[in-house]
């Protein structure tokens, strides 16, 4: 999360974009196709994280994405970032993004429709963290507020 430049508070971060999910699952296919220990891999990340788990909703994703072994939080915008690692795939990060761009002009109405319900649900979650922020944000501006009035006032009663 963002920290607030005006408050001790913070605030949530954004969801991911329908197209930045889609390429999160896209990556994780050539990652899978690519490097054969990549589910090894990622159940070794999950299991030194607690509060991670593997992802149980292979059933519902599309057919392309069952076979990707993801954390349960791979959509999540508030997640921790990503421990930085070489991938050691056969392209660029730049080919990398030519080749999902163009899957993307192609991708199927199951997928958008699978990734635009996952990323319905996140904007909603995030939306309500940030109506809380902003009600917590009046709260302490209105005490501040009060709290300076009450000072000034015993200021100018002391002079």
């Amino acid at each position: 999360s963002d920290q607030h430049p005006n408050t001790t508070m913070k605030t949530a971060k954004q969801p991911c974009s329908v197209y930045n999910l889609f390429f999160q699952l896209e990556r994780e296919c050539l990652l899978h196709e690519y490097i054969p220990t990549r589910s090894r891999d990622i159940l070794r990340e999950i299991s030194k994280d607690q509060n991670i788990y593997e992802s149980r909703d292979h059933d519902q994703r599309p057919l392309r994405y069952r076979h990707l072994t993801l954390p349960d939080n791979w959509f999540k915008s508030g997640r921790s970032k990503r421990k930085h690692r070489k991938t050691n795939l056969p392209f660029s990060f730049l080919q990398l993004n030519e080749i999902i761009s163009k899957r993307w002009k192609f991708v199927d109405e199951e997928t958008k429709a699978y990734l635009k319900k996952i990323a319905s649900s996140e904007w909603k979650i995030y939306r309500a963290k940030q109506k809380k922020f902003l009600e917590q944000t009046m709260t302490k501006t209105k005490e501040v507020k009060a709290n300076s009035t009450k000072n000034s006032k015993k200021h100018m009663d002391s002079g």
